[in-house]
């Protein structure tokens, strides 16, 4: 859930500074499983709640009954493979896609996140470090070089980025 989620308030903050004076704000959820976060969030945004447009993206129709309600649109599939169409203000992945995805996949998967964002639109990720280097794990000495190179990807060149680091 929402609660769960390390930048939560940082989020909430970023819906918050997207919404326009009318109309909805599109978040793409990727990885969204039962669809407990993409529930919860619309929850917390109170009465702007429902004018978040949400999309979620999972590997099976896993949403609840009761989820299902909250979501404006489900995709089934992996998000580094499917087609998009729409431009997003928000998108997070929660211990989705991204923590899932093996080292060599992730780099690739966030640039596909920022190229689905409208300009000026945030992404939300969680990727892991741990002591050890693993097939999913960065170390932190790999996780620092790996994030440093994204600034020399050309499809995401000048996005600003910032990190949080939580944890021992």
């Amino acid at each position: 859930t929402l609660n769960d989620f390390p930048c939560a308030d940082e989020l909430v903050g970023a819906l918050r500074k997207h919404l326009p004076a009318s109309g909805n704000i599109r978040v793409l959820d990727k990885g969204a499983g039962s669809g407990d976060f993409a529930s919860s969030l619309r929850k917390k945004m109170g009465a702007d709640g429902n004018r978040l447009d949400i999309t979620t993206i999972g590997l099976t129709h896993g949403l609840t009954k009761e989820n299902r309600k909250m979501v404006n649109t489900e995709r089934i599939g992996i998000g580094l493979n499917m087609s998009h169409r729409a431009k997003y203000h928000v998108i997070v992945d929660f211990v989705g896609e991204d923590w899932h995805l093996p080292k060599p996949l992730l780099k690739a998967s966030i640039v596909k996140s920022v190229s689905l964002l409208e300009k000026g639109g945030e992404l939300f990720t969680i990727i892991r470090i741990s002591d050890k280097s693993s097939e999913h794990n960065f170390s932190l000495r790999e996780f620092d070089a790996w994030s440093e190179s994204l600034i020399f990807e050309k499809d995401i060149a000048g996005v600003e980025y910032k990190m949080h680091r939580q944890g021992g």
